[in-house]
């Protein structure tokens, strides 16, 4: 339960941080500064993973020591953060033609 709370803690920041136009004292920030502010919901996104998930991520190492993949590898690796986090930060943008 406590890693449930600490997620719930630290994602609390970093969802109102995500969406800086739509909070009133954050709108008026600068493209610099809401990019230093991604950095680090970043970083705390990334400590949510390694903490929260843990049991997984051992469970993962113990799968792939057996050379087999399970549920827990799927949760472990969470591909949906790394696609949107580190590979398109912006989004993907479709062409205009």
């Amino acid at each position: 339960m406590w890693k449930f709370w600490f997620a719930v803690l630290v994602s609390i920041p970093v969802l109102a941080t995500a969406y800086a136009e739509f909070v009133p004292r954050l709108s008026g920030l600068s493209r610099t500064t809401i990019r230093g502010i991604w950095a680090a919901d970043g970083l705390l996104a990334l400590a949510v993973l390694l903490y929260s998930r843990r049991h997984f991520i051992a469970g993962m190492v113990s799968a792939f020591r057996h050379r087999s993949a399970d549920m827990n590898t799927l949760i472990a690796i969470g591909a949906a953060w790394p696609y949107s986090a580190v590979l398109f930060p912006e989004g993907r943008r479709r062409s205009s033609t």
